[in-house]
């Protein structure tokens, strides 16, 4: 499987970054088609609001997109319920840990 087209593959992830006097946690969604940022989040707390606030900021900017694969890690911050509340309203594909989405990210 290729990524062919934009808003194909979704991938999220969630990094701490220093910021003033204090670590932040910056939850992304990047389109990995363009290797650009779709969506982003950031909070003191590295939660499944913070990640889904991150979501739903690539769908709303990506104007609503249907049929989309998103790849994600399988921690507690992408497999809570409050999380999965979010395909419910942005009808996305839910992709786990695939190999060929993994050696596609890496290329």
């Amino acid at each position: 499987m290729g990524v062919t087209y934009p808003n194909q593959v979704w991938v999220g992830d969630v990094t701490n970054v220093w910021v003033g006097h204090r670590w932040m946690y910056l939850a992304g969604v990047i389109d990995l088609f363009s290797r650009k940022s779709v969506g982003w989040a950031m909070s003191l707390s590295p939660d499944s609001r913070l990640t889904g606030k991150a979501l739903i900021m690539a769908y709303e900017s990506r104007h609503k997109p249907r049929g989309i694969m998103h790849h994600r890690d399988e921690d507690s911050r992408y497999t809570s319920r409050y999380y999965h509340s979010y395909y419910g309203e942005t009808k996305l594909n839910k992709a786990y840990l695939d190999e060929e989405i993994v050696r596609i990210a890496h290329q």
